[in-house]
């Protein structure tokens, strides 16, 4: 469950097709700051239909990755 989890988000990438690049978001300033010196564009939006990678803190990593059994239909 991620529900709450904001405080644990290190950075959020998107990959920019049009530029053949990754984009990089980081509500964390000294993480912006690094990202940004690394070369890193930002975006400041999601947009639907896209995908987005989410990276974690480790406090914020699940002990399990299990699911539970599907319904049945």
């Amino acid at each position: 469950d991620y529900s709450g989890s904001y405080d644990r988000v290190h950075s959020v990438w998107k990959w920019d097709d049009e530029n053949s690049k990754w984009l990089a978001y980081s509500p964390i300033t000294s993480v912006a700051q690094e990202l940004s010196t690394e070369g890193y564009s930002t975006f400041s939006f999601v947009e639907k239909g896209q995908g987005y990678w989410v990276r974690l803190s480790v406090s914020g990593v699940p002990t399990s990755l299990s699911f539970a059994e599907p319904p049945a239909f």
